[in-house]
């Protein structure tokens, strides 16, 4: 799979939409529920250990992206999937 460049992926970029567009937003209550109840099955279906051990690699993944997005170091996939790789 070929990778956009940077001009590509700027000009398709649209930005976040304000607190005013959210506040204004319909929500499905019973899709809502239903997605949480899915979530929640999913997630009672999975040992504390590997759950656990899950949200850890999430978190070392985006403190990492985090700090590079911030200027902080430099990060590539290589460097991500390390880190997420990494046991505690």
């Amino acid at each position: 799979m070929e990778m956009p460049d940077a001009a590509e992926l700027d000009a398709a970029y649209r930005s976040f939409p304000t607190a005013s567009v959210w506040s204004a937003a319909v929500v499905d209550e019973a899709l809502w529920n239903d997605t949480v109840r899915r979530l929640q099955a999913a997630q009672s279906s999975v040992p504390d250990a590997v759950r656990i051990d899950e949200v850890d690699r999430s978190l070392r993944a985006a403190a990492l992206n985090t700090g590079a997005l911030e200027g902080l170091h430099n990060a590539d996939r290589g460097l991500t999937l390390t880190v997420i790789a990494e046991t505690a």
